[in-house]
């Protein structure tokens, strides 16, 4: 299976040839996803996110994946676990959130996102 991303199709035609029916489940595909992106090597697993309160309270009322689950809350961080896959869409959405965000597992995710923080501090030096 292949997906594309609608947005960027120009000159659609439609055509008279048709496939043939395919036993494909697009909700067990992308399950463990956070985006679009699937036929990757990661494999999903559990990720913990310490957010900021504030960003914490607004991440809690627009979950970023249905697998988000409170495990902490107190006046200094709010916690969640997800079971997810830690593709390329979901670190961008991470950096996003900057300093309001912290990855506490996996520590090779964590790992991750710190040398891409490194390395966007580097092109300012």
């Amino acid at each position: 299976m292949k997906n594309f991303a609608l947005d960027r199709i120009r000159n659609l035609v439609i055509s008279k040839y048709k496939f043939p029916p395919v036993a494909y489940d697009v909700h067990r595909e992308f399950r463990d996803s956070f985006g679009i992106i699937n036929g990757t090597d990661e494999e999903a697993e559990e990720v913990i996110l310490s957010f900021t309160p504030r960003e914490g309270r607004y991440v809690e009322s627009l979950p970023l994946h249905h697998s988000q689950e409170l495990v902490l809350e107190n006046n200094r961080e709010i916690r969640f676990r997800y079971f997810i896959r830690p593709t390329y869409d979901f670190r961008m959405e991470l950096l996003s959130f900057g300093d309001q965000v912290k990855v506490l597992e996996p520590a090779d995710l964590k790992k991750t996102i710190m040398k891409q923080l490194q390395q966007a501090l580097e092109i300012y030096k």
